[in-house]
C-alpha cells in the first residue's frame, strides 16, 4: 500500500493533467455541441419565418387577384387575359433571401418538403420570366396564367407541410424567444 501511495505521489501532477485534459476536452465538446445545436435551431426558425412569409404573401396576392376578378365581373373566358394583364402590372416579388433559406429547411423531417420548396422556387422564377415575356409579347396569356397557377398550387402544398413544423418549433422555444403572435 505504501508503494501505491508513493507511486501516486510521484505521478500526481501528470495523472492530474491527463484526467483534467480529458474531462475538460469532453466538457468543451459537449458545450460546443449545445451551442452549435442552438445556432442551427435558430437559423432554421429564421428560415421557416422567411419562407412562410413569402408563401403567405404570395397566397394573399393570389386571393386578392381572385377577389378583384370577381368584383370586376369579368367574363370567365377572358380570365387568362385579365390575369396576365394584372400580373404584368404588378407581380408579387419573393424575398431575395429565399434562395439562401430554402436549403436550411431540407432534411429528413418531411421527405416531400424539399421537393415542394424547390418547385415553388422554380415556379416563382417561371412566373417572373413569363411576366417579362408577356410584357415583350413573346408569350401568351394562357402560358403566364398556367405558370401562376402552378406556383400557387405549390405554395399551398408547402404551407400545409411547413405550418405544423413552424408551430412545433415555437412550442419547443423558450418563451422569451417566441414572437408575440405565437405565444399562447
Amino acid at each position: 500500500m505504501a508503494e501505491l501511495v508513493c507511486w501516486l505521489h510521484s505521478w500526481q501532477e501528470l495523472l492530474g493533467g491527463i484526467v483534467g485534459a480529458v474531462v475538460g476536452g469532453g466538457m468543451g465538446f459537449v458545450g460546443a455541441s449545445v451551442v452549435a445545436s442552438d445556432v442551427r435551431r435558430t437559423e432554421r426558425r429564421t428560415a421557416v419565418r422567411v419562407v412562410i412569409a413569402d408563401l403567405v404573401g404570395f397566397e394573399t396576392f393570389a386571393k386578392q387577384l381572385d377577389r378583384r376578378f370577381e368584383d370586376q365581373m369579368v367574363d370567365e373566358k377572358y380570365r387568362d387575359q385579365w390575369l396576365a394583364t394584372q400580373l404584368s402590372g404588378y407581380c408579387y416579388a419573393v424575398s431575395p433571401m429565399l434562395d439562401h433559406h430554402l436549403p436550411q429547411l431540407f432534411g429528413a423531417d418531411e421527405p416531400g418538403l424539399a421537393a415542394d420548396l424547390m418547385a415553388i422556387n422554380n415556379h416563382y422564377r417561371e412566373v417572373r420570366v413569363r411576366v417579362e415575356q408577356y410584357a415583350k409579347q413573346s408569350t401568351s396569356a394562357p402560358e403566364l396564367t398556367k405558370a401562376f397557377k402552378h406556383a400557387r398550387e405549390a405554395a399551398e402544398r408547402a404551407l400545409t407541410k411547413l405550418t405544423p413544423e413552424y408551430i412545433e418549433m415555437f412550442r419547443r422555444a423558450p418563451p422569451s424567444s417566441r414572437p408575440k403572435e405565437a405565444m399562447p
